[in-house]
């Protein structure tokens, strides 16, 4: 139980270790998501399967949207734990548990106050656009690591130019770049808006070269992977800078990822609730610092990000800390008002919950997902009566509805995988039926999850759909051509033909298009699921 002990780490470090059981019990309820988590958690294990740290492959054709660290780092998780979800998620639960330990330090550096750093990195851990990205793999948790710890970094060096905070600072950015590019670059900004701190009498600034050697830390640390590349074939330049950088940022359309310039602006509010409210309406209340904060670490980058033509949703997670350390600021000042508003909030959105199978029938609900919410209601409820304290209630009651979210989300999608696009039903019967040494085809669907969940190279038929079109000017011998068909093409026509003389299964989403009827008279049984059909 919290007392009137000011709060502070050591109360800090109880939250997190209730959060990250939370994560780790539950992380293999459900398989990897189509599409990112999937395509993420394939490449990284199609990496660790050939040991080629270099070139990654999906689907077995060459696929460089993205910088390695993830596939590294996930690729490793395989070596400890095998290809599973829990290994998929594994480092993902890590990342939030230092991202958390980060930002209380970057608030104590920045707002001069303990408990100040408590609610920043309280309100941090527990946003729903933190938690949506340490529950599903992407680059963007491992990038907010290495951002923050870059930020941290410069914030220290900026106090005693010390060399180490320097180096340090170079090489965390570097690492962010070659996580996901050049983000890194833009959340530097914040720290020279709002390093406000004192810096020692006795500290001398560093000389020029040790700079010059930091930026060189920077480029053989964040450039070294493009570098390669480009130096073994030139075409992978053209690629990375006019494609892969250019194209994002005017040419959404490239990527498919075009958003109006205000959706940040609808997204951002909705994702930080109910923090928002307290951070929206006592902005007027926020200290110089967190004024630094706010223009620094969240105005300037969602400008920029809006501006750009390509956004996703966990494109801004870099803007959480930033929110987290003004919301703190403010809500330091006035917990008192909050104590009521908060827990009638928590209330309603798991109320909600329970309503759900009547405005979606076809949704699962099982008698343990109506007792966890029954259980959150009736926690929740109990705290607000029971405890006086004002921030008491906050914590206890975020705490709880943080854990009983975890914990309902995690059952909501074991019970309707389909729905959430996690194929782990259909590896299943695969693997049942004792199906899984067949050839495997895919339909006209991109679907790295069941390589994954197989954990075997699948074949591809492309029919129409433009996620299935891959890159392969890359390739160096005509062996991808073994995992994908062109059915347009009648040359891969008749390879397929030969191809289904052999024992197969054909996994369908929707139905057969008339060009692919055909597939069905080498079959005689199948399996139905919502939505797909296996063939065997």
């Amino acid at each position: 139980m919290l007392n009137k002990e000011p709060l502070g780490f050591r109360h800090l470090l109880l939250f997190i270790l209730i959060y990250s059981l939370a994560l780790f019990a539950t992380s293999a309820l459900w398989g990897v998501i189509e599409t990112s988590e999937a395509r993420y958690s394939e490449i990284s294990r199609e990496m660790f399967r050939s040991s080629d740290l270099v070139h990654p492959h999906l689907l077995n054709i060459q696929h460089y949207h993205k910088p390695p660290v993830t596939y590294w780092i996930t690729s490793f998780a395989y070596s400890l734990f095998g290809v599973n979800a829990t290994a998929v998620r594994f480092f993902l639960t890590l990342a939030y548990v230092l991202q958390i330990i980060i930002v209380y330090r970057i608030a104590l550096a920045v707002l001069h106050n303990q408990e100040k750093g408590f609610w920043a990195a309280f309100i941090y851990a527990n946003l729903l656009l933190v938690l949506i990205s340490v529950r599903s793999l992407t680059t963007d948790a491992f990038n907010n690591t290495f951002v923050l710890l870059t930020i941290w970094s410069a914030l220290s060096f900026k106090q005693t130019f010390s060399l180490r905070w320097l180096y340090l600072t170079a090489l965390f950015a570097g690492l962010s770049f070659l996580t996901k590019g050049p983000i890194v670059v833009i959340m530097l900004v914040p720290v020279y808006f709002f390093a406000r701190m004192q810096r020692r009498e006795s500290a001398k600034q560093p000389s020029l070269i040790h700079y010059a050697g930091a930026l060189v830390l920077f480029g053989l640390t964040g450039f070294s992977w493009f570098m390669y590349l480009v130096l073994n074939d030139t075409i992978f330049f053209d690629y990375f800078v006019m494609r892969h950088f250019v194209d994002r940022f005017v040419n959404a359309e490239v990527f498919t990822r075009h958003k109006p310039w205000y959706f940040y602006l609808l997204v951002f509010p909705t994702l930080t609730l109910p923090w928002f409210l307290p951070f929206i309406t006592r902005l007027s209340k926020t200290s110089a610092e967190g004024k630094g904060v706010l223009l620094g670490w969240v105005a300037i980058p969602l400008i920029i990000f809006s501006a750009a033509s390509s956004k996703l949703v966990l494109y801004i997670l870099p803007l959480s800390a930033g929110f987290a350390l003004v919301t703190a600021d403010v809500l330091w000042q006035m917990e008192d008002k909050w104590k009521l508003p908060f827990s009638i909030i928590y209330l309603i959105i798991l109320s909600a919950f329970v309503a759900v199978p009547f405005f979606e029938p076809s949704v699962v609900f099982t008698s343990i997902m109506y007792l966890i919410i029954f259980i959150g209601i009736a926690g929740i409820t109990f705290i607000f009566f029971y405890f006086r304290q004002s921030r008491t209630v906050l914590t206890w009651a975020t705490a709880f509805f943080t854990v009983i979210l975890i914990f309902f989300s995690a059952f909501l999608i074991k019970e309707n995988s389909l729905k959430f696009n996690t194929l782990s039903s259909l590896a299943s019967f695969i693997k049942e039926n004792k199906l899984k040494n067949r050839n495997i085809l895919i339909y006209d669907r991109l679907t790295p999850s069941l390589a994954f969940e197989l954990d075997k190279p699948i074949i591809s038929l492309y029919h129409d759909n433009s996620s299935l079109k891959r890159e392969t000017q890359f390739e160096k011998s005509d062996d991808w051509r073994a995992f994908y068909y062109d059915l347009n093409v009648p040359a891969d026509s008749l390879r397929l033909q030969t191809l289904m003389q052999e024992p197969s299964v054909l996994v369908v989403k929707g139905v057969l298009k008339q060009k692919g009827l055909w597939l069905n008279d080498y079959y005689t049984s199948k399996k139905e699921f919502p939505g797909w059909t296996i063939f065997y």
